[in-house]
C-alpha cells in the first residue's frame, strides 16, 4: 500500500472524503504533475487504495491549463473560479473548461460565482452574463 498508516492525517476515519490538487496555475504545472510517479499518479493510487473516495482539482485562471488537467485522469471534480475577472479567459472556460468537465462525468463546482463590482451582469432567463464595467 502507498499508505498503510494514516490515523494522524485522518483524525478518527479510514478515509477521505475528496482530496484536491489545489491551484492549477499553467501547463507547466499540468506536465509536472502528469509525469509518471508524481502527483496525479498518487492521487490516483490513494484513490485506488480507498485513501480517499474522489479526487479532483481546483484552479483560478488559466483556462486551457484546466481543461488539459481535466483531460488528464479520471477526476470526479473540478472547483474553477469563473468571475476571477480575465476577458480572455472568462469566456473559455464556459465554453471549453465546463464542457470539458461535463463530458468526462465530473462534478463542477464553481467559486467565486459572483461576479466582482467592476462588471455589468444582465440575468435573463436564469443565466448570467458578464460585461467589463464602463
Amino acid at each position: 500500500m502507498l499508505f498503510t498508516d494514516c490515523s494522524n492525517v485522518l483524525s478518527g476515519t479510514n478515509r477521505l472524503d475528496m482530496l484536491k490538487i489545489h491551484d492549477v496555475k499553467s501547463m507547466e504545472d499540468v506536465y509536472q504533475m502528469s509525469q509518471k510517479g508524481h502527483l496525479i499518479d498518487i492521487f490516483l493510487r490513494m484513490k485506488e487504495e480507498k485513501v480517499t473516495c474522489f479526487i479532483g482539482f481546483s484552479g483560478h485562471g488559466n483556462a486551457d491549463a484546466l481543461k488539459e488537467m481535466a483531460s488528464r485522469a479520471k477526476f470526479d471534480s473540478m472547483l474553477i473560479a469563473m468571475n476571477h475577472w480575465n476577458a480572455n479567459q472568462h469566456f473559455k472556460k464556459e465554453e471549453e473548461v465546463l464542457p470539458g468537465g461535463k463530458k468526462k462525468k465530473m462534478g463542477i463546482l464553481l467559486m467565486k460565482a459572483v461576479p466582482p463590482k467592476e462588471l455589468k451582469v444582465i440575468v435573463i432567463h436564469g443565466a448570467m452574463t458578464f460585461f467589463p464595467g464602463e
